[in-house]
């Protein structure tokens, strides 16, 4: 990891200073302390993370650095309502105190390191018009990364979501399917599966 894409801390506290380094090597970071905020001016920008104490975001105040994120505010034990103004006063993303904070901690080190995804996600949301309808079954083939390549599957998971885009509510307000010369509802996530 370079220096400048490494998580700074500006931190007078050595006992805080030494739970930092704690969490950071236990997630696998190597972490830069800077003596104070005129050191990190020119890493403000380009740090993944920085962690700031209580005196530190105060000189971050006072400097008008610009507002970015990836800025952390630390405590030991509760922060005080004043670290919080503090907070905001700087853009701070977060106020934690330690050792309460140090799995979240530990998870934003660990992100510092990997870096951003290199891919963006995909969410489907599947939910079942009543008992039976074979939603369970088709959100395990949906998600089936083994079948999420195959052209066959993407045209059968097509054809489905056309059924369930048609089903209407009756008078009951229970969801029924309408019929399809392609596939009928249940048959169509065994399709899938099958």
């Amino acid at each position: 990891m370079t220096e400048r894409t490494r998580p700074v801390a500006v931190v007078d506290d050595e006992d805080l200073l030494d739970d930092l380094l704690r969490v950071a090597a236990a997630a696998g970071c190597e972490l830069e302390r800077a003596p104070d905020i005129a050191a990190i001016r020119g890493r403000w920008a380009r740090a993944p993370l920085i962690v700031l104490d209580d005196e530190a975001a105060a000189g971050c105040e006072q400097a008008s650095l610009p507002r970015r994120s990836g800025v952390v505010l630390v405590a030991r034990g509760v922060p005080p309502p004043a670290l919080f103004e503090r907070g905001v006063a700087v853009g701070a993303e977060r106020v934690v105190g330690l050792p309460a904070a140090e799995p979240w901690l530990a998870g934003a080190f660990a992100d510092a390191v990997e870096g951003p995804a290199d891919d963006s996600g995909r969410i489907l949301a599947v939910v079942g018009g009543r008992g039976g309808a074979g939603a369970s079954t088709f959100a395990a083939a949906v998600g089936s990364p083994r079948r999420l390549g195959s052209p066959r599957c993407a045209r059968t998971v097509e054809r489905c979501l056309s059924i369930v885009t048609q089903w209407e509510a009756d008078s009951t307000s229970c969801w029924e399917p309408r019929p399809s010369p392609a596939f009928d509802g249940p048959n169509c996530a065994s399709a899938v599966v099958g």
